[in-house]
């Protein structure tokens, strides 16, 4: 395949019409300008993004009414925190 298009000069030297004058080259088609209200004409899609810089043992504090809730979440998140850890850790050792 790749020798067929090196024998086809067009893929070297481009159509034989860009050789000549400009005057024999194919009259370009006008295109169509679109309104807004066209349905063909696709409407601007927007998306934001932010950011929330925060404190989270801040949060946390700010969050729970008293100490002893606040203690107990605490121990429940991180108690969770090696169970998670531990399953990343075989995920990694399944892959390879």
């Amino acid at each position: 395949m790749l020798d067929a298009m090196l024998k086809n000069d067009r893929w070297l030297k481009g159509p034989k019409f860009l050789w000549g004058n400009e005057s024999h080259w194919p009259k370009m088609t006008e295109i169509a300008i679109l309104e807004d209200g066209d349905r063909e004409v696709r409407k601007e899609a927007q998306s934001y993004v932010s950011t929330l810089q925060s404190n989270v043992l801040e949060d946390l504090i700010s969050y729970y009414s008293c100490w002893w809730k606040l203690k107990c979440a605490m121990v429940a998140a991180l108690q969770t925190v090696p169970l998670s850890q531990g399953s990343i850790e075989k995920e990694r050792c399944n892959r390879k």
